[in-house]
């Protein structure tokens, strides 16, 4: 698993702009370039065809990695993308506008690289749409570069998601539930149990009512952090109860879940790499 940026060049380019008395939020975005990303996502990708094992790379944000990770795809490497609504969603004007708020890396990117994202999940490049869920206390005003990094993502990641992607004709229902849900179980090894719903399977499942209008607000969260990214956002569709391994986590906005109910599970990513692209064949 590899979280694909070049630190050194990024070092090198920060103290640079600092120097010349740029704005840190100006300088954040500045010295994180998607070529950069897309350097660290081809260098990984060498290193795990030397070490022989599968490699996932979590969070892509720009058009270059889809090319590299295509590449690589098609030469038949074991390699897995990953995304998060923040890259399908938002752009780097959040940074400007938001502050520490918006402190994401890699850092948020254009329109064109949302939609180049969409792309490639629908044509199977990127394989899952993960939360990145970093719940930190910040302001927007605070010291940007003192700031943590993330954002709360888990309760706004499927309502964002679906009504950009399903309801504006991105991407199928079909789809968005295999690249969420089946597609992470399948890689990490750990389908039947979860990523599906049949006899011996957890009952992990979330009920989604698709004509519930809303607004997004950080009043109605459960995370710690006191702010979210899609504040004021409407969206329409919305999960409306879930649950894990046949317990009531959610059910109309009330949380019933408790401290301790989590399980570890033990991945094998040998076994899902073989599963996975045996699946996918063709």
């Amino acid at each position: 698993m590899v979280h694909a940026e070049n630190g050194l060049a990024t070092d090198y380019l920060q103290d640079k702009y600092l120097q010349a008395g740029r704005d840190p939020k100006e300088v954040f975005v500045a010295t994180r370039p998607a070529i950069l990303e897309a350097e660290a996502v081809n260098r990984a990708i060498a290193m795990a065809q030397v070490a022989g094992c599968p490699l996932y790379i979590v969070h892509l944000t720009a058009r270059e990695d889809i090319v590299v990770l295509k590449r690589a795809r098609n030469k038949g490497y074991r390699v897995f993308g990953e995304t998060c609504p923040q890259y399908l969603t938002l752009t780097n004007e959040e940074v400007f506008e938001n502050g520490a708020l918006a402190k994401i890396g890699p850092p948020l990117r254009s329109e064109d690289d949302n939609q180049a994202l969409w792309d490639a999940l629908v044509s199977g490049v990127v394989d899952t749409i993960a939360s990145d869920h970093a719940p930190k206390p910040k302001t927007r005003d605070d010291d940007f570069f003192e700031a943590a990094y993330g954002s709360p993502s888990t309760e706004t990641m499927f309502p964002v998601v679906y009504d950009a992607g399903v309801n504006r004709g991105r991407i199928t229902l079909t789809r968005l539930v295999q690249v969420m849900s089946e597609n992470p179980a399948r890689i990490f090894g750990l389908y039947p149990q979860k990523g599906t719903l049949q006899p011996g399977s957890d009952a992990d499942l979330a009920i989604v009512d698709p004509t519930s209008s809303h607004t997004i607000s950080q009043r109605t969260q459960h995370s710690h952090a006191s702010y979210t990214l899609y504040e004021g956002r409407a969206c329409l569709g919305k999960p409306i109860f879930s649950m894990q391994r046949g317990n009531v986590i959610l059910e109309d906005g009330k949380l019933h879940a408790a401290p301790g109910q989590g399980k570890f599970l033990r991945t094998d990513t040998e076994r899902g790499a073989r599963d996975f692209f045996t699946t996918n064949k063709g």
